[in-house]
């Protein structure tokens, strides 16, 4: 599947100041003309319309291309294959809508459109029409021009209908289900109404039938939704014309409408086919005023009501103030066991208001994708840049499973921002410890390239849990390196990376080198270096000598 998209701004409707036709008109209605034509071929599903008319009797032609031509010709300007072959490419290039061939007042002489010609017009889903022999060009622009007024008639009809769909929605005379069906009908457009994980709220046709509803649901589309500069064109509230390309070819517009209250993202409004400046302009622009004005509307995360709670709960362990907190938020704390904690890595620092509305809607994002997957009873909570789970349940399987649908969750869906994973452990109660022990594994988990780490593995690095004071461990670690601590910076820290890794490897010098990139030879020139600082030979052999330099080392990553 391929994504594509481009804003709709201003710019892109500019082209229609310079369209005959105001709104245009399909294909299809023209050709329900039948005694216009003997042959219309069209491609099913073409949305192209037409928006003026042109009569082309020169075959050099496409410097005078507008887009979105009924190209009016005969056969006799392009009497052979490879001219017409020729003409329908190049037309279906400069945009055109379609080509309608008139093939001349002698009906004795043998002029026609080969076969050929018409399964190469299908072949690239370009009309390809045969006037009849009496029909004039005026009577085709005629009925053209007759057809726009129709259409425009009806437009101005169904405007008013949905206008007062609208009003009686605003009014709750009618609810969102049947605004959304009431304005597909009267579009003729599909349409869904989501929630920001793209859940659907509302639609205009039924889910088991609905095209929009499959490709919402494909992981390749929510992991594009969510990337950052999509995100951030949202939240300003451009509408965004969306492609999507099978893995057969095949092609599916649609446009995506933001409904945004204050930049916060509430829902999307996907509408099925290309950009129409009339439905855009009009139709959808009001929808959202309404949407926003909407009273059971999705309300913005308090952000900093969030922090203050759970930092009364989790680091200052305040919890009666922590609970009158949390019950502001709709969450009891009375019954929570266990919790697990989400470190998640902005992309972006709040340097501007810009990125302050990006960060704001991207863990409001994050926190109701993966809320989906808690069962009732359990919550989670931003906490600054951590999503704290609180879990009120005391089982190891139960932990495991939450932990690994989230993995699986900010991987398909959020894989541009970094994320590690702290589990407490299975023997503390107190959530205040449970805390400490969470954030404590997540940093020995980045440090070790891990995305979810639990406290219960970490051995005998849990000792070292509470670094608050750090005197004697620190003076420990300078004591033990002290001798490649005094070295010139370059040279301290490749040597104690190489130490550090020829440790890890259970003193195999084939292995280190493989993880630092090097020759096995440059692994004991360097080991040897190390001996002669410390004026020790087989520093490492004496097991007591390897678990201090162990030691040492891991206390020096951690204070």
């Amino acid at each position: 599947m391929r994504i594509n998209y481009e804003v709709v701004s201003e710019d892109s409707k500019k082209d229609t100041d310079k369209n005959i036709l105001e709104r245009g008109i399909r294909v299809k209605d023209l050709l329900q003309k039948d005694w216009l034509f003997s042959i219309g071929h069209m491609p099913d599903q073409y949305e192209v319309p037409i928006k003026r008319v042109s009569v082309i009797e020169l075959r050099d032609f496409s410097a005078w291309l507008l887009g979105n031509e009924l190209a009016l010709t005969t056969i006799q300007n392009f009497p052979t294959l490879q001219l017409q072959k020729s003409l329908v490419y190049k037309l279906a290039q400069g945009g055109a809508a379609c080509v309608a061939f008139h093939p001349g007042q002698d009906t004795e002489t043998d002029q026609k459109i080969f076969s050929e010609t018409i399964a190469y017009a299908q072949e690239i889903n370009f009309p390809i029409l045969l006037l009849n022999h009496t029909t004039t060009y005026s009577e085709v622009i005629d009925e053209v021009f007759k057809i726009e007024l129709e259409t425009q008639s009806q437009h101005i009809g169904a405007y008013s209908r949905i206008n007062q769909e609208l009003f009686h929605y605003i009014s709750d005379n009618s609810d969102l289900s049947h605004l959304i069906q009431a304005i597909g009908q009267e579009t003729e457009r599909e349409m869904m109404l989501t929630d920001i994980t793209l859940a659907p709220l509302a639609y205009s046709d039924g889910l088991e039938k609905s095209h929009l509803a499959e490709l919402l649901t494909h992981a390749s589309f929510q992991k594009f939704i969510n990337k950052p500069d999509i995100n951030t064109l949202l939240i300003n509230g451009y509408v965004l014309h969306i492609t999507v390309t099978t893995s057969e070819d095949e092609s599916l517009h649609m446009m995506l409408v933001p409904v945004n209250k204050d930049y916060y993202l509430q829902s999307f409004m996907f509408v099925l086919g290309r950009p129409d400046s009339l439905l855009i302009d009009k139709v959808l622009k009001d929808i959202v005023v309404a949407l926003q004005m909407e009273k059971r509307s999705t309300q913005e995360l308090d952000f900093d009501l969030m922090n203050s709670a759970s930092r009364d709960l989790l680091v200052d362990y305040n919890p009666n103030r922590a609970n009158d907190q949390f019950q502001k938020l709709g969450i009891s704390i009375e019954d929570k066991v266990d919790l697990f904690v989400m470190d998640v890595s902005m992309d972006r620092k709040r340097e501007n208001q810009e990125d302050v509305y990006y960060i704001k809607n991207l863990k409001s994002r994050i926190k109701r994708n993966v809320d989906r997957y808690l069962v009732v009873g359990n919550s989670s909570v931003w906490f600054e840049n951590t999503l704290v789970f609180l879990i009120d349940e005391k089982s190891q399987k139960h932990i495991v499973d939450i932990t690994k649908q989230i993995e699986k969750i900010m991987e398909q869906f959020f894989s541009f921002v970094d994320v590690h994973i702290g589990v407490s452990s299975f023997a503390s109660i107190d959530l205040h410890s449970l805390y400490k022990e969470a954030m404590y594994a997540i940093n020995i988990g980045k440090e070790n390239n891990k995305r979810v780490t639990t406290f219960n593995e970490l051995g005998l690095l849990q000792l070292f849990t509470d670094l608050n004071r750090t005197y004697y461990l620190e003076r420990y670690y300078k004591e033990v390196l002290q001798p490649l601590l005094n070295l010139e910076q370059d040279r301290k820290n490749e040597l104690l990376i190489t130490l550090n890794s020829f440790i890890d490897h259970n003193l195999n010098y084939k292995d280190t080198a493989s993880d630092l990139f090097v020759h096995p030879n440059t692994i004991r020139y360097r080991m040897k270096q190390i001996e002669e600082i410390y004026n020790k030979e087989n520093i490492l052999e004496n097991s007591e000598h390897r678990f201090s330099i162990q030691m040492a080392l891991k206390l020096m990553k951690l204070i």
